[in-house]
């Protein structure tokens, strides 16, 4: 246990941001601690290449991400192939909800790639792939059940989907869902693809879904946003019904405080850009130091 006297501010803080940077860089939670819900994990950047074998490559990407909500950097989900019966469970990447940077998606045979909580690709960093820049890119994979993401809200910046059989790609309404372009190297359907579930919605003639089943439905709002809406989201259509550029999807009304997702980060009920410098960033909140102090008092007394 280390005692600071309590007139010692200096070192209090410093002490602080110490064991901040240690817990943020080890992504672990702290047992009973409402400010951090969660795990932060830390991905990756290695696009075409492969290290070491097959399922020496799997294991280490089961252990990055089980039990991760929140990627800092980019999602690559590369390489996993049926060879000799080999089978890949992927559930560990169910938790996932916000990527920082890009997701990649390649040379995968795999029957699901279940992203089912995944909310936002933020595309702080891009995938360079013939000269394009993408957010999200799926290349030369195979995945039946299709790439399940029916929590998606947003992929800021250009879409790819450049495979060889994945189902459900031509269900989904991209343009409600990405600030950019979808380039698509075929517009078949694989053969052999399950139909969505009667439950799912049509939308401009097109059933609309992630995968078969009820839960993998795509939720479709769509509204002509009007171009005065900076991210091009709205709750109605016309001027007033433009969600705050902060908002991933809205309520009611241009305030940072009607978001159903903060497309950055979260602080005191508002969505803003960028931490206030009283706090510090934890996934996609704000917390102030004053609050982590407090929280931890035990440890530094």
């Amino acid at each position: 246990m280390v005692v600071i006297p309590k007139s010692s501010t200096y070192m209090t803080d410093v002490l602080i941001l110490v064991t901040i940077a240690i817990f943020l860089a080890v992504g672990q939670t702290i047992e009973g601690n409402e400010l951090f819900k969660g795990k932060v994990c830390y991905g990756t950047s290695n696009g075409f290449s492969l290290s070491g074998s097959q399922m020496f490559h799997y294991q280490r990407m089961r252990k990055r991400y089980t039990g991760c909500t929140f990627v800092h950097g980019n999602l690559e989900i590369t390489h996993l192939e049926r060879r000799k019966g080999m089978t890949f469970d992927l559930s560990f990447l169910e938790t996932i909800e916000v990527v920082t940077g890009y997701v990649l998606i390649l040379n995968n045979d795999v029957d699901v790639i279940p992203l089912t909580n995944l909310i936002h690709v933020r595309g702080e960093s891009q995938f360079s792939y013939k000269g394009n820049n993408y957010v999200f890119s799926v290349i030369l994979s195979d995945n039946r059940g299709g790439i399940q993401m029916p929590m998606l809200k947003e992929i800021s910046g250009n879409v790819l989907l450049s495979h060889w059989s994945v189902c459900f790609t031509n269900s989904i309404a991209w343009d409600v869902l990405i600030q950019g372009t979808v380039t698509e190297s075929s517009v078949e359907e694989p053969a052999g693809c399950l139909p969505c579930d009667d439950s799912c919605s049509t939308v401009d003639g097109v059933q609309r879904c992630w995968g078969p089943g009820p839960d993998l439905c795509q939720k479709v709002k769509r509204m002509e946003c009007d171009w005065h809406c900076e991210n091009g989201t709205c709750f109605e259509e016309g001027l007033m019904g433009c969600c705050h550029p902060e908002c991933l999807g809205c309520n009611d009304g241009w305030i940072d405080t009607a978001c159903e997702y903060c497309r950055h980060y979260s602080y005191q009920g508002h969505c803003i850009p960028n931490c206030p410098s009283e706090t510090f960033s934890h996934m996609d909140r704000c917390i102030r130091f004053d609050e982590y102090y407090a929280a931890h008092e035990n440890n530094f007394t």
